[in-house]
């Protein structure tokens, strides 16, 4: 698996697949850190739980369009280029094609998670907050199991998919939709791909008459618990439709 992942970074350096990635989180990072630090110079704002709406927001916009298009670029170049269909003449699984694009996708949003934590840690220094590790810990698994669905999502339409730029479309699209998202009804969130982020926020956002808050979220183990099992369905149905799609790359 090791030996596969050092091959697909190889692959995707070549396309820039990484660099834009990280260009277009960076955009969002920005994004961020501006409007956290013009709130939280407000002391009836002043406190870590708007850090963590701030991020939620962001992400909800961000992460499907950055997945989307990591995806896209590390898939298109070898489909175009025939690569597929030479591996699979060579006798190379398509489940295990899958997997390696996975894994690779996987490996480089770790990165855009804890280059995520570590924002979070430099806006809460700056605005003199104290900010708990756990918590910057929480946020990384809740980044990373949201992405493993949208990339599941993703990784399956380019496979099935010959229209690239259908992906891409759907990217933006689901970046709106991830911020709708976050005023929707917990099932919904739970059951769409692109409600993950806002499903397993730390923070839930409360509006009483005209006073708003934002509350750390108490039952953050029971919406890990009750969306794992939704993860794990988008990655078997995707390695179902992958599998049933053979060899017609």
């Amino acid at each position: 698996m090791l030996n596969n992942l050092s091959i697909e970074l190889l692959k995707a350096k070549r396309t820039k697949s990484f660099l834009i990635s990280i260009l277009v989180m960076g955009v969002g990072f920005a994004w961020a850190i501006a409007a956290a630090t013009r709130y939280l110079s407000n002391p009836a704002m002043h406190q870590i739980n708007l850090i963590f709406y701030m991020i939620k927001e962001v992400n909800g916009l961000i992460l499907p369009i950055v997945v989307a298009l990591f995806v896209s670029r590390i898939v298109k170049n070898e489909k175009e280029g025939n690569t597929f269909k030479l591996l699979l003449a060579n006798g190379e699984n398509l489940r295990h094609i899958f997997l390696s694009k996975l894994a690779l996708t996987m490996f480089v949003l770790t990165f855009l998670a804890i280059l995520e934590g570590v924002v979070v840690q430099l806006i809460a220094n700056f605005s003199g907050l104290e900010m708990p590790v756990s918590l910057i810990l929480w946020q990384i698994v809740i980044f990373l199991l949201a992405s493993f669905v949208l990339t599941c999502l993703f990784l399956t339409l380019q496979f099935l998919l010959k229209k690239q730029a259908l992906i891409m479309a759907l990217g933006i699209f689901g970046g709106f939709l991830g911020v709708g998202f976050g005023h929707a009804t917990a099932f919904l969130q739970l059951i769409f791909p692109f409600g993950g982020i806002a499903y397993l926020s730390l923070v839930d956002y409360q509006k009483v008459a005209s006073q708003v808050s934002y509350v750390l979220a108490t039952n953050l183990g029971f919406k890990l618990f009750t969306y794992l099992p939704i993860a794990l369905i988008y990655l078997f149905l995707s390695l179902y439709l992958v599998e049933k799609k053979g060899g017609k790359l």
